[in-house]
Formats: C-alpha cells, sequence, structure tokens
C-alpha cells in the first residue's frame, strides 16, 4: 500500500493542506485552531508561491479579499466540512493556468479595444492595413 486512504478506520477524513504529513485525519483534529491556522498558511503560502507573481492587479486584490474571507471562514466554521469546502474552494479560485488564461483574455479585450479605437481615430491607416 503506497498511500494510507481515509476509508482505512471509520470516521477519517483526507488530510488538507498536508496535515498530518498528507495522511487521513480524524474530523476533530481539523477542528483544533492550530491546524485550522496551518490550513491558512498553507493557502496562503500557496498563493505567495504559485500565483502572485502571474496575476494582474485586480485578480490580486479579488484573490487577496478571498484568502481573507477564507480565513475567516476557516477560524469560525462549526464543522469540519465546511473548512474542507472553504479550502477547496480557494484552491479551485487559485488554479494558476484558469487564472492566467484570464488575464490573456483581459489584455486581448484592451488591446482589441485600442484596435477599434486607432481604427476610428486613423481610417487612412486602417485602410492601407486592410488593402492586400
Amino acid at each position: 500500500m503506497d498511500m494510507l486512504t481515509a476509508d482505512i478506520f471509520d470516521g477519517l477524513i483526507e488530510s488538507i493542506a498536508d496535515l498530518n504529513g498528507g495522511y487521513p485525519i480524524f474530523p476533530w483534529q481539523l477542528l483544533l485552531e492550530n491546524n485550522r491556522e496551518a490550513v491558512i498558511a498553507y493557502l496562503n503560502e500557496y498563493y505567495h508561491t504559485n500565483v502572485e507573481s502571474l496575476i494582474s492587479d485586480a485578480q490580486r486584490t479579488a484573490l487577496e479579499a478571498m484568502l481573507g474571507q477564507t480565513a475567516e471562514t476557516i477560524r469560525t466554521a462549526a464543522d469540519t466540512q465546511s473548512i474542507v469546502d472553504a479550502y477547496h474552494a480557494a484552491l479551485e479560485a487559485m488554479n494558476p493556468e484558469k487564472l492566467l488564461d484570464e488575464a490573456r483574455a483581459a489584455v486581448l479585450r484592451k488591446l482589441t479595444e485600442a484596435y477599434e479605437a486607432a481604427k476610428t481615430a486613423y481610417p487612412a491607416i486602417e485602410a492601407g492595413l486592410t488593402e492586400r
């Protein structure tokens, strides 16, 4: 067996944020304050290591607000599933490939807007570019 799974004992859940070395944990363990803070620290480290350098200012503002809300949710959650759901939602929101695609799309929209404005402002140049 390469890795222990949560179904080895009744009541275990899959570890998140490398808690317990990635091995399954009991739900009550996730509710401990130090483990809640470890999950928050993991998400913040993931953001700074894998995401922050790839994103636009608008994405940065949104993700930092989301991380703050996620931290509050994790700190105040009454049950394990709320913590797990907040953790997975935060990781999904910080998917580097998705964020990079969104940033590219935003830049392309701006370039298209600038091109359309230039075509209107300089019709003679635009006509020369499209003749061939």
